[in-house]
């Protein structure tokens, strides 16, 4: 079995091992919902294209219905100039006249509409086209960031395995005691720090005190030593520079 020292530094290496796993952990842990994310921006993207490409549609459809309400309407003149042809008297006469012009002024007001129309779709046709180009250029950064970010999550498993075999080979040269005793500390501290410096009396996980004579044998590192403050597994930095 190793000496003390010897399990101590294995520890201590351990915790930096550990503390870089609990960091690559996390960052694993949200690359579902970073991808997640950006596919939802390019959703939006997509979404607004559709969007405007359903406004344009609706403006060209009823561009068209009130193409064909004219020419109805057109039809509906030619058979009241035929009707002239053949009415009897002049207040027949008038009165399909007066239909006649009736039905021009509706196709007068239906025209200026029309052109309102063709105006709102040449808008629309633009706001298209902007959409369009925005979601090409956004697809494009997205699907890389995604690519990146996989990319990036891959590497961080490799380096996690490899992590957590040497904090396994490391953990078989320190007794099980001490490891559990480790691992027990590492469990209840916010930060997870288990194993921390002392440098001049002062603890520098809690940064309090210790009494000076466990200070003076902390020196010679000889046994486990706790700090009294905060329970942590404590080592004179001295020790291992």
């Amino acid at each position: 079995m190793a000496t003390y020292a010897d399990q101590l530094d294995a520890l201590i290496k351990i915790q930096k091992l550990d503390s870089r796993t609990r960091d690559l952990r996390g960052s694993l842990a949200g690359v579902p919902g970073r991808c997640a994310q950006l596919t939802q921006r390019l959703e939006a993207f997509t979404a607004d294209v559709a969007a405007r490409e359903a406004e344009r549609d609706a403006l060209k459809q009823g561009y068209r219905e009130r193409d064909n309400q004219v020419k109805e309407l057109l039809a509906l003149i030619g058979r009241s100039n035929a009707r002239l042809q053949e009415v009897k008297t002049n207040k027949e006469y008038e009165s399909v006249l007066k239909e006649i012009d009736d039905v021009k002024r509706h196709i007068s007001e239906i025209e200026d509409l029309m052109i309102a129309d063709l105006d709102a779709m040449d808008q629309a046709e633009g706001a298209v086209a902007v959409a369009v180009s925005t979601l090409q250029s956004a697809k494009a950064d997205i699907e890389a960031e995604i690519e990146a970010v996989s990319c990036r999550a891959e590497k961080d498993k490799q380096e996690l395995g490899v992590l957590e075999q040497e904090a396994s080979d490391l953990s078989a040269d320190v007794d099980p005691t001490l490891l559990t005793r480790y691992r027990y500390i590492q469990q209840r501290k916010p930060d997870a720090v288990a194993v921390c410096e002392v440098i001049d009396a002062v603890c520098q996980g809690c940064k309090l005190s210790i009494p000076q004579q466990m200070y003076n044998n902390l020196q010679r590192q000889e046994a486990l030593t706790q700090c009294p403050k905060c329970d942590r597994i404590i080592y004179w930095l001295k020790r291992i520079q």
